[in-house]
């Protein structure tokens, strides 16, 4: 699966993930954003939002060491934990034209990645609070590219069972990143367990109970 999309395209879908991603933040109170999103049950949807800000606070500082590891997502974390959600959201809107031109210059697959991250985020936000929707989105399909590209490098095999599966491009992008259990990649014809053991030593990993997301475009 070959990325065909255009830097501008990538900008536009990271453009929506953000718009509706603080549209939904904003709507939340503070007692709300102590809630625990269970695809990271370690995290708060403020600890997800901090996450979120710091990515792009991190890519300005040029704090990149470690990118991706927990580590990494850790320290964000810890670095706006003390701020609202209302502030991560300012803050987030305030350096959107400054990093739309960064991530214009980002280049193929390093774009997608930012994108898969934070569209994947977007949804376990959604799901934490059980309002479905954008399923559909550009995003879907930049970050599924990215997931087949980084866990299979052209794997012919993997490549094969994405063509064979009638499941829905929503599903197959949830199922490469780390949100159905066993029980469910087998039901989308994945080879659960062996696809479960192909990711360990990877940032994702196949939860242990069935992860459930109503079908909502």
């Amino acid at each position: 699966m070959e990325n065909s999309a255009t830097p501008e395209a990538v900008v536009l879908a990271y453009q929506g993930v953000r718009s509706r991603t603080i549209e939904i933040l904003r709507s939340l109170d503070e007692i709300q954003a102590e809630f625990i999103v269970p695809a990271c049950p370690e995290w708060t949807i403020r600890d997800l939002a901090c996450h979120l800000y710091g990515v792009i606070a991190d890519l300005f500082e040029g704090r990149l060491e470690g990118a991706g590891s927990d580590e990494w997502t850790a320290a964000q974390v810890e670095l706006h934990k003390d701020w609202t959600l209302a502030q991560l959201c300012d803050a987030w809107e305030q350096s959107a034209a400054k990093f739309d031109e960064v991530l214009l210059g980002i280049p193929s697959p390093v774009n997608l990645r930012i994108v898969m991250d934070q569209v994947t985020h977007e949804h376990d936000l959604r799901h934490a609070l059980g309002r479905f929707g954008a399923q559909s989105s550009e995003a879907i399909s930049m970050g599924t590219t990215w997931l087949v590209q980084s866990l299979g490098g052209g794997d012919p095999e993997l490549v094969a069972l994405l063509d064979a599966t009638e499941a829905r491009p929503f599903e197959i992008f949830r199922a490469l990143g780390g949100r159905r259990s066993v029980r469910q990649l087998n039901a989308l014809g994945f080879p659960g367990q062996a696809f479960a053991d192909r990711l360990v030593g990877s940032p994702i990993s196949v939860p242990e109970g069935d992860f459930v997301e109503a079908v909502a475009d």
